[in-house]
């Protein structure tokens, strides 16, 4: 299984045109294995580095009432470890459902499950290489080619749609933080102090 893993994973960073091709008769199943190998891969070198001090991506949350120091050292990375994959797989459902929207909405019609197989198979770069400090930003733009080219693929459309779909997903993704934002800000806000 491992081997299998590793080739197609190569396959999506050297070929990925073939490999999505290639990956049409792939079940769902299949393509959520793939990914929770590759996440926890991606969970590990993130909590590795947090356990290192090279990197820590929850660094934001110090700052946080309640949350200095819990990032860091051996608890901190594996306390990340498992916040990083928990997280993941809820924001690439979420995000699965808001792309397959835009999908549909740009011609696609051939299910979830095509959406999110690209979504997970266009991952490859970000998982396996975006934990690294400056250039995972990098690979995270990698990924985000290899999706447009995994709907375009596993959907069957043009390139201008799959690119339409994956932007118009991602701006409402936007829209939808900031508003959630706004509201929790303006709730702490207007929120009586206790004495």
């Amino acid at each position: 299984m491992a081997s299998d893993i590793i080739e197609k994973a190569e396959a999506f960073i050297r070929k990925p045109v073939d490999a999505f091709r290639d990956s049409r008769s792939d079940s769902l199943g299949e393509a959520l294995k793939y990914y929770a190998v590759l996440l926890a891969v991606y969970s590990v070198f993130t909590g590795i580095m947090i356990m290192t001090g090279l990197d820590n991506p929850f660094e934001s949350l110090e700052d946080l009432e309640g949350f200095s120091g819990v990032f860091t050292g051996v608890t901190g990375g594996v306390l990340a470890i498992i916040l990083t994959f928990i997280v993941s797989v809820i924001s690439t459902i979420l995000g699965g459902l808001f792309l397959h929207i835009a999908v549909y909405l740009a011609g696609g019609r051939k299910g979830t499950a095509e959406t999110l197989k690209a979504m997970m198979y266009g991952s490859t770069p970000g998982l396996l290489l975006g934990w690294i400090p400056i250039f995972g930003v990098l690979f995270g733009i990698w990924a985000f080619v290899l999706e447009v080219l995994g709907i375009r693929e596993l959907h069957e459309i043009s390139t201008g749609r799959a690119i339409l779909s994956v932007v118009l997903a991602f701006f409402a993704i936007v829209v939808i933080v900031i508003f959630v934002g706004v509201a929790v800000f303006a709730y702490f806000i207007s929120a009586p102090v206790a004495a």
